[in-house]
């Protein structure tokens, strides 16, 4: 791609900088997407605790673009599904555990 940019005298652009671009399509378009805080292990081989029925279930993802602190999410979970946010350090496949009703991910 080559964007051309005007090159200001008093902030004049220099050889190695870099910088970050971004474009709308025009286009809206509704993702799954989780955060990027959620994700065990790396993002090619993630996963994934989720509540289910007082247990942690440890779930494979497959992760798609990532925007900052959150990640789309293509395959592996369905909008709706509980996932642990936090302490999944303490958590192996089949822990117990007690769901903090009232808290919202991402506030």
């Amino acid at each position: 791609m080559e964007v051309e940019l005007n090159n200001p005298a008093g902030s004049p652009l220099k050889a190695g900088m870099n910088g970050v671009a971004f474009f709308s399509t025009g286009k809206q378009i509704q993702i799954l997407a989780l955060p990027r805080e959620c994700v065990v292990g790396s993002v090619r081989d993630a996963k994934v605790f989720l509540a289910d029925s007082g247990k942690a279930e440890l779930r494979p993802v497959k992760l798609g673009r990532i925007f900052g602190d959150y990640a789309e999410v293509l395959e592996g979970l369905t909008a709706g599904d509980r996932v642990v946010i936090s302490g999944q350090i303490n958590l192996q496949n089949g822990t117990k555990i007690s769901i903090e009703e009232g808290v919202t991910a991402g506030k």
